[in-house]
């Protein structure tokens, strides 16, 4: 079953440059102002700014919608930009983002010794949404260092799973936490989270209060 769920969600976009292609690699920045596509032309992921707040953020977004774009994930939900000079980049590893003082906004935090060829690797956006950061080593199959789906912020696209991230057994909880305001993708109030203890969904109010429960069902595979 296919589940699309967004916890709150509203916002304008600006109008971006496509940069094409649907790749971030060593030698393909992306910059402020720029986007990149999926191969399909389904998501699109750049700078915007949202309804009429004074930051700007990394996110992906619908490409093409008929009122406005939603957008489905933020890198850096809680450290905005304001406008200026911004990168994207792939840097010792890990995709990046760089302020105009050269300072690390936001990082996938992929431990360096995986990666020993930074030039091989690549962070690519895919028609389901998911955003993949991988090493494609001279192995028929690259390794994934880092998705999107494994980080998720207020929305749960088809193919994702909420739960519990095993890669790199972290074990770190996924959870969708709410928009703060129309205009702020700040971590909101409210979550949904999986208890695996009940095996139930929860919906919960400043991550404590739980005021909405329904049972979490193992999809038949």
């Amino acid at each position: 079953m296919n589940i699309f769920v967004v916890l709150f969600l509203g916002l304008s976009l600006n109008n971006n440059l496509c940069l094409g292609g649907d790749t971030i690699s060593l030698n393909k920045s992306l910059s402020f102002g720029e986007t990149i596509v999926s191969s399909g032309e389904k998501f699109e992921l750049g700078f915007f700014k949202p309804g009429n707040s004074f930051n700007y953020y990394i996110g992906i977004w619908y490409k093409n919608t008929i009122l406005w774009q939603n957008v489905v994930w933020v890198a850096n939900r809680d450290k905005p930009l304001d406008y200026g000079t911004a990168n994207l980049t792939i840097l010792q590893g890990n995709l990046v983002l760089i302020d105009k003082f050269q300072g690390i906004v936001w990082s996938t935090h992929v431990a360096r010794t995986i990666t020993p060829n930074n030039s091989v690797v690549v962070a690519v956006l895919h028609d389901d949404g998911n955003l993949i950061l991988s090493y494609n080593s001279n192995s028929s199959t690259p390794l994934i260092l880092w998705q999107s789906f494994d980080n998720p912020t207020d929305t749960l696209l088809p193919g994702a799973k909420l739960g519990y991230d095993k890669h790199r057994n972290t074990l770190r909880e996924q959870v969708l936490i709410s928009w703060k305001a129309m205009s702020d993708p700040t971590r909101g109030l409210y979550s949904l989270e999986l208890d695996p203890r009940h095996a139930r969904f929860v919906i919960k109010w400043n991550r404590t209060k739980e005021f909405m429960e329904w049972p979490y069902v193992q999809p038949i595979t």
